[in-house]
């Protein structure tokens, strides 16, 4: 069977960004366009029957996703799920999102990708990204990738059991809900599910971080029993073991940028799951994390 031309030249992209060798600025455009497409045609709710290795947090740590991928599997041999926060604060956020995206464009059903409180205009235009994207190209690169993060799915269900979001829970959510809501935009109705925390509380409370609520135990009862659902997974805070677990295991905020910001010395991890269970498998910075040192780093929030 002859290979499909384009996936030839996306593998050679993908080998090349690897290689910290960027595409042209006219090749980026067209790749973050074809990804915005897939995004656009995937569901609010991705699910996923298949045992997917997920990924917390990884703010441009690039150097250490790619240690991550040696280290576990590629995503070319198992199917990966990322959290979001793939922008800001690590100084290879432009690196990081094409390698992902590369990555999406080839193994589209595989690699699946969901939207963190980073992946905003709002945000990343303070935090470091767009400042690398119109340093490494020019503004117009920047804002066609952040359109293109406004397609990206909100949350997913893994093998029936796990619900994964980037960060928790707000009054009223439901699967219902988040399937039928317009995801696209800026910041819309569904902006602070992206912000929520678990905390020891009852109910919901705002939260101090100025969007998203503080959840309590039970009301994540409430919503997995309504569900049918076991766990509840998520990133969004800082683990200094890479995970950490919260009333008694039906939720796990998951992290992956070890060594955060190149100066908090955690640990980070890929939550593996399949369909006997799940387990955490750690890893900590690469040798290269220090090529090259990021112009700011805020690591007081995520």
């Amino acid at each position: 069977m002859t290979e499909n031309p384009l996936d030839v030249k996306y593998q050679s992209m993908l080998e090349n960004i690897r290689d910290s060798l960027l595409p042209s600025r006219e090749d980026v455009l067209v790749l973050v366009e074809e990804v915005r497409k897939i995004l656009e045609s995937e569901p609010n709710v991705l699910y996923i029957d298949t045992p997917v290795n997920v990924v917390g947090d990884v703010h441009g740590q690039f150097y250490d996703v790619l240690n991550m991928m040696s280290l576990m599997e590629d995503p070319s041999e198992k199917p990966y799920l990322f959290l979001g926060d793939y922008v800001d604060r690590g100084y290879n956020s432009v690196d990081l999102i094409l390698l992902l995206f590369v990555y999406k464009r080839l193994y589209r059903n595989t690699l699946h990708l969901l939207r963190g409180n980073h992946e905003t205009r709002m945000l990343s235009s303070v935090y470091g990204f767009k400042e690398e994207c119109v340093r490494r190209y020019d503004l117009v690169v920047y804002w066609r990738i952040c359109e293109a993060f406004q397609y990206l799915p909100i949350a997913a269900v893994v093998l029936g059991k796990y619900f994964c979001v980037h960060g928790g829970l707000v009054p009223g959510m439901s699967l219902d809900f988040l399937m039928k809501h317009d995801r696209i935009g800026e910041i819309t109705e569904i902006n602070d599910i992206l912000w929520s925390d678990p905390d020891e509380t009852l109910g919901f409370r705002k939260s101090q971080r100025g969007a998203g609520y503080l959840f309590g135990e039970d009301v994540l009862r409430n919503f997995l029993d309504e569900h049918g659902l076991f766990h509840f997974v998520r990133s969004h805070q800082l683990v200094n073991d890479g995970y950490k677990v919260y009333f008694d295991g039906k939720l796990y905020t998951v992290w992956g940028a070890p060594n955060y910001c190149y100066s908090s010395g955690n640990i980070a991890c890929v939550m593996a799951i399949d369909e006997n269970g799940h387990d955490f498998r750690l890893f900590d910075r690469c040798e290269e994390q220090f090529k090259e040192i990021p112009v700011r780093c805020d690591f007081f929030g995520s």
